[in-house]
Order: C-alpha cells, then structure tokens, then sequence
C-alpha cells in the first residue's frame, strides 16, 4: 500500500518486490499491483479512500483479507489497517464506481501484536515458521546490521528477531503446538475449514 519514503532504514521499495529474494518470492505469494499511498500525506484519523482505488479490493475477489492490526505503535500502519477495513466496505456499495462488479469481502483477520486484545483464534505455523522467517529477513535494510550508519528502530536492534520467535513459541505454548500465529477478528463469525 505505501512505499515507505519516510522510514528512517532504507529507501522506498528497497525489499526488492520483484526479486527472487522478496518476502513475496519466498513466501509465495502473488501481488496483483500495489497502491504507492504517500506514507504520511495521507494520515487522517479517519482515513478516506480515494474512489479510484475503492475497487482494489476486487483485484482478485478475494473472501478474506489479512490485515496488521490498526492498534499498533506505529501510524503508518495503523493508517494502511484502518483505510483497507474501509475500502472493504464501501467496494460494496452500488453508489461508489469502482469500474467493477460490486463486491464485499466476507472476513477480514488482524494478525496480532501483544498488547492488542485477546486472539480469536491461532494458527499453528510450526511447518511454515522457517519460511516466513526467510521472509521477515528479506527485509534487510531495516534488520539489525552492526555495519549500519542509520537510525536504530525497534526493528533495527539485535533483540527483534529473537523476540518474534519467541512470540509465536509463546502463542504455541496455548494450543499445545510448536509455533503459533495469532489472529484476531473484530467481527465474530463461524468458521469452516477448507482444503
């Protein structure tokens, strides 16, 4: 959604969303196109979505969305978490063009941070716990580097990446499992499996 041109490591775009070595590549993951949203132009407390892009949210029609948390520390993401949960609602309304078919998608689940309120669920990503920890050091410019002249950040220091493992072993401990993801949903609602 953003490109990042105000983060205080590295330069906007710098994970490399079309190398083999991007988050993207490694997870496996297709991107249908990306918004490049200034980072802080944009800041409201309450987000309003440009009309042209209210139908990205259709681009695939995609049931669920996965979403950071919109209660974090850090504004930018708070901002990008709120302006989607929009976008979702109101690319389904029949007085918005989109230039596409109305379409709302069905759920949407925040991935959770400590301090954010209680799970509604956990996944156990004990199998793919590796990978994705391939993912978050493609991120190179904003990990810990001891040769790095830039700002420290709290993803900067030597302890982040250690204490991210030890949160998702923490959320194992819950459901008895190796490595857990936390998830939560501000909507309640069943839900079925599918394989």
């Amino acid at each position: 959604m953003v490109r990042g041109e105000l983060g205080s490591r590295g330069t906007p775009g710098d994970s490399g969303s079309r190398s083999e070595s991007s988050p993207a590549k490694i997870m496996g993951l297709e991107c249908a196109g990306e918004l490049k949203l200034k980072d802080v132009a944009r800041f409201s407390t309450h987000p309003k979505p440009d009309s042209e892009w209210y139908g990205s949210c259709e681009v695939p029609a995609a049931n669920w969305f996965l979403l950071t948390i919109g209660m974090t520390a850090t504004p930018i993401t708070s901002y990008t978490s709120r302006i989607v949960a929009q976008a979702c609602y109101l690319s389904g309304l029949a007085k918005i063009n989109t230039r596409q078919e109305r379409f709302r998608p069905g759920r949407i689940f925040y991935f959770m941070l400590p301090h954010t309120p209680q799970p509604s669920f956990y996944v156990d990503i004990s199998r793919q716990f590796e990978k994705k920890m391939q993912a978050v050091k493609a991120f190179q410019s904003q990990l810990f580097d001891p040769k790095s002249l830039e700002p420290q950040t709290y993803l900067s220091v030597p302890q982040f990446l250690p204490a991210l493992e030890s949160l998702n072993r923490y959320y194992g401990t819950l459901i008895q499992t190796q490595i857990c993801r936390s998830v939560f949903m501000a909507r309640k609602r069943s839900l079925s499996t599918t394989r």
